[in-house]
């Protein structure tokens, strides 16, 4: 059972990614891995917090294999956001001694945390992808473009100042990305972070703090007045980490004009956008679903590793662009 934040999927990132591996468990891609085993897969989509609890209730507290007579012998809980973890509290106790659970978006301190906290011991996993190395290609793409813009006689952008837009509050919610980190080991003392949170978890990260205004319309205005903290602040560079609120930016992208006094994005967990340009970090979460679990129905319980973490390029892609090579090939 896999389970997804309030009104994240459909947001053409992060969950929509992981929900491509459920569907291809669910298709059985690969049923000679699985030997004689049968894998059901499905999937929680709920409408808010109060019944994401609910349904995870349920789920814990029957057993039955709706298709064929009987229980299923193992099952597997899938949290695709860290900040779930606390909903264990009420339910660890009722799951049964074969039942496990796996969480994303965590590191290693926070899996053995909630496992000696709830009494899971190694039934209880960890799996993360790291951002890291785009991040680091991005840095090198914004000295780049700054020496760019410095060639062309344009000296009014701060190189230093960069914008960090989430959804949560890192005193809120934990980001295990390696975005703000790399940045700032990248970046030095001389670094400008400006971060801003748009929601928290009473507003269930779809409406913007203190208003009933959803994050997708907050995050396309936050992007139609990027241009103007251009102009008045010279910040140039915008990171953006707002989960089905990243849509909203990337619609605002399309109306904007490109040219040397453009401010850049970098989408976290996005792709591709028709009709508009923004540099994105692709964390391909779904096909760690899928190796994960093929591998978890070939093991016995408990015995997966507490921590799977991937930090190289064959689980993370970008279309970060290298601004010399470009030049050397218009040369």
């Amino acid at each position: 059972m896999v389970v997804f934040a309030p009104g994240q999927l459909g947001d053409m990132g992060y969950a929509d990614n992981v929900m491509s591996g459920v569907n291809l468990l669910s298709m059985e891609i690969d049923e000679e891995s699985i030997e004689s085993n049968t894998l059901d897969v499905n999937f929680i989509s709920p409408e808010n917090f109060a019944s994401l609890q609910q349904s995870i209730a349920n789920w814990v507290s029957n057993a039955e294999n709706p298709f064929v007579e009987g229980a299923y012998e193992r099952r597997l809980l899938v949290l695709t956001e860290s900040y779930m973890i606390p909903m264990l509290s009420h339910l660890y106790d009722k799951l049964r001694p074969t039942d496990e659970v796996l969480v994303f978006k965590v590191n290693d301190d926070d899996v053995r945390e909630a496992a000696e906290k709830y009494g899971l011991g190694n039934r209880l996993h960890g799996l993360n992808i790291s951002a890291a190395a785009s991040i680091r290609r991005y840095y090198r793409f914004m000295r780049q473009y700054i020496n760019l813009l410095n060639y062309a006689g344009i000296n009014d952008v701060n190189p230093n100042r960069l914008r960090l837009i989430r959804l949560y509050d890192d005193q809120e919610v934990a980001y295990r990305d390696s975005v703000y980190e790399t940045l700032a080991e990248e970046m030095g003392d001389s670094a400008e972070i400006a971060v801003t949170s748009m929601s928290d978890l009473q507003h269930e990260g779809l409406y913007y703090v203190g208003s009933e205004m959803p994050i997708i319309e907050v995050a396309y205005f936050y992007a139609s007045v990027a241009q103007l903290a251009l102009e008045m602040s010279g910040t140039v560079f915008n990171i953006i980490n707002l989960g089905s609120g990243n849509i909203g930016w990337n619609y605002s992208l399309m109306g904007q004009l490109s040219g040397d006094r453009s401010f850049q994005t970098l989408v976290i967990d996005s792709d591709d956008m028709p009709l508009a340009y923004h540099c994105y970090v692709k964390r391909f979460f779904g096909l760690a679903l899928v190796n994960w679990c093929l591998a978890w129905t070939e093991d016995r319980v408990g015995a997966m590793p507490r921590m799977a973490a991937y930090s190289n390029d064959e689980y993370c892609a970008d279309n970060i662009p290298d601004i010399e090579d470009l030049l050397n090939t218009l040369d």
